[in-house]
């Protein structure tokens, strides 16, 4: 397909997404867009900076992970806040 094909088919296909789809595909455009090139920022961190991040990687995929809702309700209990 050339240039034009392609956005023609991705036009279509995004129009017949109902809107919440809509609003995602939106989201994840312009993560990409904004995203740069994300190995030059990988080789710009230390070796202990990427050892943790491959820990925490590890730690997700092992399903070893605290829920968003929990660390919440810690850290309000923890520094006194309300909502």
């Amino acid at each position: 397909m050339n240039t034009v094909q392609l956005k023609s088919d991705l036009f279509q296909k995004i129009d017949a997404l109902p809107p919440k789809k809509v609003k995602e595909i939106y989201a994840l455009f312009q993560n990409y867009l904004n995203s740069g090139d994300d190995v030059e920022d990988w080789a710009d961190l230390t070796l202990t900076q990427q050892a943790k991040i491959m820990t925490g990687i590890d730690e997700a995929n092992a399903n070893k992970v605290t829920p968003l809702a929990q660390v919440t309700k810690m850290l309000r209990k923890k520094h006194g806040l309300n909502g």
